[in-house]
């Protein structure tokens, strides 16, 4: 934590100087970068807030330069209903540092969570863009390599800002985290989240439908899952090679945006698991699959009509039952719905999401759905109040998530 301070401050200190030569020639080159931002954002289908930090522009002899520093603060209040226990928490306090150097394509960023006083890195990658002129001019398109800690390229959801959906959180779906008692590791349904990796990222925009591909090889949960096991097995803990097959996660995503409002994305994962838990010998080759679509429809001035809608098939990855197992192909599918109402500065946004999870297994009934709605009050990218009802029905095979909550967050960005 405290080197992770020494370098904000360095940082901080690098943009203070540089803020003393840029005048003009900054804003405009500010300009410039915010709009490559929203560009990025529109085509992708994966959006982050532009950011209210301090942005620090340069020219220098190889062209524009930017230093950005920005942070948000989610507070939260939660009620659960069946006890009316109340919980006050800070669920995000996030900073973020990124240094772009437009000319020379490259991009780095870290970002950093301290909600609740304890400090992790949720990003911390490289960026490199092969060389643009030369690319487009033979018709290919764009390349992209990132490496480092991101996110893998599956679900639309997933790859969306938390700040940028009309919720509190993503559900279930992506925040399950089922203990068993043999790995320290807990079971999670992987449609989305980070891990170490590297990707490689095509997008052609001269194209019909400005087609968009990413293909990444990450780190497995296996290697912890395998590292923190209690099972007294000889040999069970030893890593795993590729003696054993490719030890490793794959990742593809597919996207295309047929008319402006709407992007299409298919997702499909190559996984490894264990087919028992802890048990380094059950190791195996799992999949899954995945259709999204978003859309973004300004209907007029006032009024914004936004909705996600994706579902999964896979090898199902949670370990149930007595003999904690995992078994079967799993299903689920998500929805959420927004319509915002600009008043002058402000807006108004009710919104409501379902999803629903089924495990297929065959020894245990193991699924879960959850249903969501509220209303947002906030000011573009500065703030926001949220309120919002949550109930989940669950199996017994999800003992302690079934009830309903009571939601009101208060979220800003700087």
């Amino acid at each position: 934590m405290r080197n992770l301070v020494i370098v904000v401050a360095v940082c901080v200190a690098e943009m203070s100087a540089a803020s003393a030569d840029v005048g003009a020639l900054a804003r405009q080159g500010e300009s410039q970068t915010a709009l490559e931002s929203d560009e990025r954002s529109k085509a992708d289908g994966e959006t982050r807030p532009r950011a209210r930090g301090g942005q620090q522009v340069e020219q220098t002899s190889g062209g524009f330069r930017a230093i950005e520093m920005r942070g948000r603060v989610f507070v939260r209040n939660t009620v659960e209903r069946d006890d009316w226990q109340q919980r006050l928490e800070i669920a995000s306090a996030r900073l973020s540092l990124r240094y772009e150097h437009r000319k020379r394509g490259i991009r780095g960023e870290v970002d950093a969570e301290f909600a609740e006083g304890q400090g992790e890195i949720r990003d911390a990658y490289v960026r490199l863009e092969l060389d643009r002129d030369l690319l487009e001019g033979i018709g290919i398109g764009r390349l992209r390599i990132q490496a480092g800690r991101f996110k893998r390229p599956i679900s639309a959801v997933s790859l969306t800002s938390r700040w940028d959906l009309p919720g509190v959180e993503r559900g279930l779906l992506n925040d399950l985290a089922l203990a068993n008692e043999f790995s320290g590791e807990a079971d999670e349904i992987q449609l989305g989240g980070r891990a170490t990796g590297i990707q490689l990222e095509w997008r052609n925009r001269e194209l019909p439908a400005s087609p968009r591909l990413a293909v990444g090889i990450f780190r497995s949960a296996v290697h912890e899952q395998i590292a923190d096991s209690s099972r007294a097995i000889a040999g069970n803990r030893r890593p795993l090679t590729w003696r054993e097959g490719f030890p490793e996660d794959i990742f593809a995503r597919l996207s295309l945006r047929p008319t402006g409002p709407i992007r299409l994305g298919v997702s499909l994962g190559w996984l490894r698991q264990l087919g028992i838990a802890g048990t380094r010998s059950s190791f195996r080759h799992g999949w899954i699959g995945g259709a999204d679509a978003v859309v973004n429809w300004k209907v007029d001035r006032e009024w914004r009509v936004r909705l996600w809608l994706e579902g999964f098939v896979g090898d199902n990855p949670l370990h149930l039952g007595s003999e904690l197992t995992a078994e079967g192909t799993f299903r689920a599918i998500r929805t959420i719905a927004a319509l915002r109402r600009r008043l002058g500065k402000l807006y108004l946004e009710p919104h409501l999401s379902a999803q629903v999870f089924d495990a297929g297994a065959e020894a245990v009934d193991a699924g879960f759905s959850q249903l969501s709605g509220g209303m947002n009050l906030g000011r573009g990218n500065r703030w926001r109040v949220q309120g919002i009802v949550d109930h989940i029905w669950a199996d017994d095979a999800f003992l302690g998530i079934e009830g309903t909550r009571f939601i009101a967050q208060l979220g800003a960005l700087f």
